[in-house]
């Protein structure tokens, strides 16, 4: 029996976002690659919180790449931090990451 491989790949969930305006929009979130595993093991690094802020804003940025295409990087510095908080929200629940971990980074790097 031959297993698909498709099964692997990882998910995909739409969450909805609140700009500061309150406008809710709808972004994708992907699961994590295993070529992602350095960014989600430097997420994760609570010792290093250098490791741990870089290797945010790549996820970040990643997302917003996927959702807005055009976005430049220079736009991307200019979103609000309860735009950012949301987006890191969404990464964590598609790849299953714990409330736990959501509330710490919330408390780390500022409270919607």
């Amino acid at each position: 029996m031959r297993i698909d491989k498709s099964k692997f790949f990882g998910k995909s969930i739409t969450k909805v976002i609140k700009n500061d305006d309150g406008e809710e929009i709808g972004f994708i979130f992907n699961s994590l690659k295993g070529k992602d595993m350095d960014l989600f093991l430097g997420m994760q690094n609570a010792n290093d919180t250098e490791t741990q802020k870089r290797a945010m804003e790549i996820l970040f940025n990643k997302v917003v790449k996927d959702n807005i295409p055009d976005a430049t990087d220079e736009d991307i510095k200019n979103f609000s931090l309860n735009f950012f908080l949301q987006a890191i929200e969404g990464i964590m629940e598609v790849n299953g990451l714990s409330d736990k971990d959501t509330e710490e980074l919330k408390r780390k790097y500022g409270q919607r």
